[in-house]
């Protein structure tokens, strides 16, 4: 449960409640809230916690762990998105067939 992982963070970390309203920008209440399961953070918080403890925001939604898929920093994925999308059609689809690549050529290295 969401209320629980963020006590358990929060303690491993040795910070106040106090700390982490401070952090998120919200009121010691609001951030008691999610703890105690009353509310839940909005999705721009849950990142900006999964960034402050260095955890996926999977980890704290308690998804599966897809373990075909590397966890990558959210940060750097909005950065690829962000380039992507300035590009031409044209190199829009050199860097889909230069990922394509890429990601053979790890499959044939794992083997």
């Amino acid at each position: 449960m969401l209320s629980e992982i963020l006590k358990k963070l929060r303690a491993a970390k040795g910070v106040t409640q106090d700390d982490m309203a401070e952090m998120l920008n919200i009121k010691r209440q609001t951030y008691s809230a999610y703890e105690r399961g009353v509310s839940v953070p909005d999705i721009s918080s849950i990142i900006k916690i999964a960034d402050y403890f260095n955890v996926t925001v999977d980890y704290l939604l308690e998804r599966p762990n897809d373990h075909s898929v590397q966890s990558v920093p959210l940060n750097s994925v909005f950065e690829i998105v962000r380039i992507y999308v300035g590009l031409s059609d044209t190199n829009k689809q050199k860097v889909l067939e230069y990922a394509e690549m890429l990601e053979e050529k790890e499959k044939k290295e794992a083997k």
